[in-house]
């Protein structure tokens, strides 16, 4: 299990992470349906930056959502 968040998480990245949490996908299993690392999903659930413009449809796809 990872460490505690020292601070809110950013808007965006509480969206993913729920989104992935509601598809019953782990970091690692999102991670590995979309083709990236599981430190991405982790990074893109924490900071305010978003996924790259190429990973949000792979991202649509595999948490099945528009």
């Amino acid at each position: 299990m990872g460490r505690p968040l020292t601070k809110p998480r950013p808007k965006q990245g509480a969206r993913l992470s729920t989104m992935r949490r509601r598809a019953g996908l782990s970091q690692a299993e999102l991670a590995q349906a979309i083709g990236e690392t599981q430190q991405n999903i982790a990074f893109w659930e924490l900071s305010s930056k978003p996924p790259r413009s190429d990973v949000l449809p792979k991202l649509a796809k595999a948490l099945d959502v528009s």
